[in-house]
């Protein structure tokens, strides 16, 4: 990956992080990790990995899809980028865990 698309990436998934943790007020949302991030050479697309302890996987995701917006333009005060990639969000199942294991 080019040090430009690998540093543009982690400065989108940190900016993101600030947004979802001071900025957002759902309390579904705010309990959003991101997992991982993956953006196109071009910088014109992120594919956002998230888990969340809270909610559904289709909520969560409706959700995002709602405030994709409000998220763009947050990152645009924070990015100084030609163009803002548009932002695709997808559930990471990966890291779910299962309560039952746990009590």
């Amino acid at each position: 990956m080019p040090f430009r698309v690998e540093k543009v990436s982690s400065t989108i998934r940190n900016a993101i992080g600030e947004i979802f943790i001071n900025k957002i007020t759902d309390p579904d949302l705010r309990t959003v990790s991101i997992s991982n991030l993956i953006i196109g050479k071009d910088l014109k697309i992120a594919k956002i990995y998230v888990s969340s302890f809270r909610g559904e996987p289709d909520e969560i995701l409706e959700k995002l899809k709602k405030a994709k917006g409000f998220i763009r333009k947050e990152l645009s005060k924070s990015l100084y980028l030609k163009y803002l990639p548009d932002l695709q969000f997808f559930y990471d199942s990966a890291f779910e865990f299962d309560q039952k294991k746990v009590e």
